[in-house]
């Protein structure tokens, strides 16, 4: 996706230990958007003034994968309110964007490993001895 000026916005949304301060379990999604992190961001905020739900105070106790019954209004797709799957919290965080700046593009890229992660033909690490 380009803006105007032809320029691709590339952000990350992190779930879980972003600060690596806790339990330092995380995952990054990669996403590409027409619109700046500010814009974003500010979607989301408005988004979340609509629902009335700030997704920042949810799951956000360590094993705590229940959500608000509330959550059904809006979010139509959760399972079981007792268990959100983190894709399942992704979309709601996508779907509260999109609530506050409808116009807004938002596409989730694939990023491919270079190496590791069991790649058939390139399973090598690199700088493993750099971290304690």
């Amino acid at each position: 996706m380009r803006d105007k000026k032809g320029i691709i916005m590339n952000f990350k949304i992190t779930l879980g230990d972003w600060s690596n301060d806790g339990h330092g379990k995380k995952d990054n999604f990669i996403y590409q958007s027409d619109s700046s992190i500010e814009e974003i961001r500010e979607a989301y905020k408005k988004g979340a003034e609509i629902t009335g739900i700030d997704l920042s105070e949810i799951c956000s106790e360590y094993e705590d994968t229940s959500v608000p019954e509330k959550c059904l209004e809006y979010f139509p797709f959760i399972e079981d309110i007792k268990y959100v799957s983190p894709e399942e919290f992704l979309q709601m965080i996508i779907n509260t964007i999109y609530l506050g700046n409808p116009n807004i593009k938002i596409e989730m890229m694939k990023i491919e490993n270079f190496n590791g992660y069991w790649t058939p033909d390139f399973n090598i690490s690199f700088g493993y001895g750099l971290y304690e």
